[in-house]
């Protein structure tokens, strides 16, 4: 026993040892299949662009940092980044071509680096900075011009990345400055789940710093003077004021962890509360309210309170779009919309529609509608791929609607991603720097859009909603679950008789599951939906008419007790019937009435037997003040002692008759026997005998 003791912390360690080992061995395999391409070949470096100024003017250069990764096991020592400058783009059709395809000009500027050594399975970074003169470009008087740059990556001389992007080169004295508005909506996945819990990815990307929305308040933040709209979402904002005060989150993997309110996240949903309302609060910064995650909802009203400024309430910009139908039905709720350009259908040749139109509501004429513009509705789109890179897209489109017609005035642009995505932080805040100094870019705010027009008479739109938006939409059946949920609790609404805070949460649950997030996640929804359900039926449960023995009556009529009984922690108001064949309740049949939290209630009811006597059941349904919902029904078995009059009358003339028929009987006797009558008088006693 002693030399196995002793041999035991050795094997223990032996033990620790081979597990390391075969830990290292299942590292080293994990590296080695990202360090080897298809086929077995060294995978080739890649190229990433993650800074880039490229507004140029004669006191700004062209400015950009490029990082090289290596992934391979060994070392690369060849390796260079040959930028081309190319010429001038005459239009925006050239520019798009240029950036999705290769340049359509010719190169007028080449520069070469090196980029060796880079590390095994390391990076490299190179800057470069070149003004007008070494790029071979000088500025126009009154319009921009658009170049594209091509970033190629070259090992041994041949190409294995390579990354197209523009500089825009500013005007010395644009005098008919584009009017550009931006639009940003602070939305993110919805994050409330079932049972009151958050989860915790989403609720993360509401509170991290470098997630999109702290991030983009942050951006805007930086300029306070700019004009800029925010579109804030009622999901997101209620979703950060839960959290600020302590939430319980579920991770991917089912962990639960709940975090009070000193609690670093519920700090960080304080923090990013309070940026909303600073940002909210800057002098160019106006706020319109996002639908609450459905697009034919009005915004909420709470927008005011949680963000301290009032939004422009009728200004809808709906995440998925709007048919004629949803049009129509919301009547009046909006004086204007935003809409994407595939959804509005105008006569236009030029590749940059105008932003502000005229939406053909139907009966009610026209609405005031305002259109994104497309190509960078969809650059911001996928904003997260490279920030720089996007920025300097967006840039080089707003500068190329410009050099279409530099001479025009009162033009417009709207730059704006789609409702539910939010943009990137530091595309915001290099877009907005350089769009803020800019000669050819006069920013403004949504209501100064809706004033721009060549002729100030915007075109005509009709809506145009796409098939692939019809197949997107939540399943009939799904929306009947969702209108079933609503029933139940406009049903526990009028239940409450006091405490309306628990139709409150119910009410913004049931508006995220009409959230269009839940269109590829039913299931989730669905759980939502039966959450709902859920809470409305525990509060309906604690209704209840207790059990109790039969109820004697001792006349025709009485009064007859029911006690009803409430578990609930808060008052209740609920609508009480009787109901019998055999008894009529003689006033207030039915009767509303409140039940105290977590008490009884004894209620009296006079009735009236429509037949005294013998035993009845009396019916007790307990309702909601709209009969809406059932909550508690019971039966009372009620005994009259009372005695019918026709009853009574009956049973005498019986009785009587049976009497009679008894007396005639024994007279027939006598009558047939009168020596039994004559003997049985012989012998009875007389007085004299005696």
């Amino acid at each position: 026993m002693g030399a196995r003791a002793e041999l035991a912390p050795s094997r223990r360690l032996a033990a620790a040892l081979i597990m390391a080992a075969l830990a290292l061995v299942a590292l080293q395999s994990s590296d080695d299949e990202d360090a080897v391409g298809p086929g077995g070949a060294m995978p080739a470096p890649t190229l990433a662009v993650p800074s880039l100024q490229s507004l140029v003017t004669d006191e700004a250069p062209l400015r950009l940092r490029v990082r090289v990764r290596n992934r391979a096991r060994a070392a690369l020592s060849d390796l260079r980044l040959v930028m081309t400058v190319h010429g001038r783009l005459t239009s925006r059709f050239a520019l798009q071509q240029s950036l999705d395809d290769e340049p359509v000009t010719g190169v007028v500027h080449a520069a070469t680096r090196s980029v060796s050594p880079v590390p095994a399975r390391g990076a490299r970074t190179v800057s470069v900075r070149q003004n007008l003169d070494q790029l071979g470009l000088s500025a126009a008087d009154t319009s921009a011009t658009v170049h594209p740059v091509r970033l190629a990556l070259q090992s041994d001389g041949e190409v294995v990345d390579e990354v197209v992007t523009a500089a825009v080169v500013a005007a010395r004295d644009a005098r008919a400055p584009l009017r550009v508005g931006g639009l940003l909506p602070l939305t993110s996945p919805p994050a409330p789940l079932p049972n009151a819990r958050l989860d915790a990815t989403a609720a993360r990307r509401l509170i991290e710093p470098d997630k999109a929305v702290p991030s983009m308040l942050r951006a805007v933040g930086r300029h306070p003077q700019t004009p800029v709209t925010l579109a804030t979402d009622g999901m997101a904002l209620t979703t950060l004021e839960r959290m600020q005060d302590g939430f319980t989150a579920v991770a991917d993997d089912g962990t639960v962890r709940r975090h009070d309110e000193q609690a670093t996240p519920a700090t960080a949903a304080r923090r990013v509360l309070a940026r909303v309302r600073d940002v909210a609060a800057q002098p160019g910064t106006d706020q319109i309210a996002l639908p609450y995650g459905r697009a034919d909802l009005v915004a909420l009203a709470r927008h005011e309170r949680l963000t301290g400024q009032r939004p422009y309430e009728r200004v809808l910009w709906p995440p998925a779009g709007l048919n004629a139908t949803t049009l129509d039905q919301l009547g009046g709720v909006a004086e204007s919309v935003v809409l994407s350009d595939d959804m509005m259908s105008i006569e236009s040749h030029s590749l940059t529609p105008p932003p502000r139109r005229r939406l053909q509501a139907g009966e009610a004429g026209t609405l005031p509608a305002l259109a994104p513009d497309p190509w960078i509705e969809q650059a911001l789109a996928d904003n997260g791929s490279s920030p720089a890179l996007t920025t300097a897209r967006v840039l080089a489109a707003v500068a190329s609607v410009h050099s279409e017609q530099p001479a025009v005035g009162n033009r417009g642009l709207l730059i704006a991603p789609p409702a539910d995505t939010p943009v990137n932080g530091a595309v915001i805040d290099s877009l907005l720097s350089a769009l803020e100094t800019a000669s050819f870019s006069q920013l403004t705010d949504l209501g100064g859009l809706r004033r721009t027009g060549v002729d100030n008479e915007p075109p005509v739109a009709t809506l145009s909603y796409p098939d692939s938006a019809r197949e997107a939409e939540l399943t009939s059946d799904y929306i009947d679950a969702l209108r079933g949920a609503r029933a139940h609790v406009g049903s526990l609404a009028s239940l409450m008789a006091q405490d309306q805070s628990l139709v409150g949460r119910l009410d913004r649950q049931l508006l995220q599951a009409g959230s269009t997030a839940y269109r590829t996640h039913p299931d989730d929804g669905r759980a939502l939906l039966r959450s709902v359900g859920a809470v409305v039926a525990d509060v309906e449960a604690a209704v209840s008419v207790p059990e109790v023995p039969p109820v004697t009556l001792a006349a025709e009529g009485g009064t007859l007790p029911v006690r009803l009984r409430s578990t609930a922690d808060t008052a209740l108001r609920v609508r009480v019937t009787l109901r019998s064949a055999a008894y009529e309740v003689i006033n207030r049949p039915v009767r509303e009435i409140e039940l105290p939290a977590n008490q009884d209630r004894l209620l009296e009811f006079d009735v009236r037997a429509a037949a005294p006597g013998g035993t009845s059941p009396v019916r007790v349904i307990v309702e909601d003040p709209d009969g809406i919902d059932q909550l508690a029904t019971n039966t009372i078995v009620v005994r009259s002692t009372a005695v019918p009059v026709t009853g009574a009358v009956v049973t005498v003339a019986a009785a009587l008759f049976l009497l009679l028929a008894l007396w005639r009987q024994i007279l027939r006797r006598r009558q047939r026997h009168p020596v039994y009558a004559a003997g049985h008088r012989e012998h009875e006693p007389t007085t004299a005998g005696r």
